[in-house]
């Protein structure tokens, strides 16, 4: 049965709903991997601190991601939200669906600061030489990158949580102009767009750059070790 055209909201708000609730359990568990690869680093030697001083780094950061980042994150995505549905909807329509507007800003919000709080994260490497910790690359490790597989590890995962609203939205994109969908959520096209370009933007920043930046320094000690090695 075809939803009614005049009461449609967003496109297929159950399936939001569910995309939304397995983001978060997702995402829930982060701060407990992040912690974990700093153990394992710290446990094959790359990263030389005491256990003391790496217990203070891991509050001070988590410090940091909830009360800057997370609520940085929730306000952008709260507003975004907003935007999204002024630009969907306009004079009455807007007004008339201000309790499903506040829902999923609500909810947007609560997402947002999962997404602020995996955006901080990415800036690990910076942080742990803000703290006077660098990594510390091992030549000839086991896993093929300097002992650093603990931290490609964890942005993987974190990409694959902080894909999925994007995954959400692009798919949308595609399904939109088609027409069966068309007459009923063409007004969420531009919103959509905008909204999975701050999806990417977030990815980037929890992903593509946190992986880059160590790339960058693996390379660097690397080029360091053969220029002692040929000494």
């Amino acid at each position: 049965m075809r939803p009614d055209k005049s009461r449609a909201t967003s496109p297929d708000s159950l399936f939001a709903r569910y995309t939304l609730m397995l983001g978060i359990w997702l995402a829930h568990g982060i701060p407990d991997k992040l912690e974990h690869t700093l153990d394992r680093l710290a446990h094959r030697g790359v990263l030389a601190v005491t256990p003391e001083r790496l217990c203070s780094f891991k509050q001070d950061l988590e410090v940091r991601a909830v009360k800057y980042w997370a609520l940085g994150g929730g306000s952008i995505v709260l507003l975004a939200v907003l935007t999204a549905f002024a630009l969907a909807f306009s004079g009455r329509g807007l007004f008339s669906r201000i309790p499903l507007l506040l829902a999923e800003m609500l909810a947007g919000y609560i997402a947002g600061c999962y997404l602020g709080r995996m955006a901080c994260y990415g800036g690990l490497g910076s942080s742990l030489k803000d703290a006077g910790m660098q990594l510390r690359v091992i030549a000839g490790h086991l896993d093929s990158v300097g002992g650093l597989k603990p931290v490609g590890d964890f942005y993987f995962h974190q990409a694959m949580v902080v894909a999925i609203p994007a995954v959400f939205l692009a798919i949308w994109l595609l399904l939109i102009p088609l027409p069966r969908f068309q007459s009923w959520y063409q007004h969420w096209q531009k919103p959509y767009a905008g909204l999975l370009a701050l999806a990417i933007g977030v990815e980037v920043l929890a992903f593509l750059m946190p992986l880059w930046s160590f790339h960058r320094e693996m390379e660097k000690q690397k080029r360091m070790l053969l220029e002692e090695a040929a000494d």
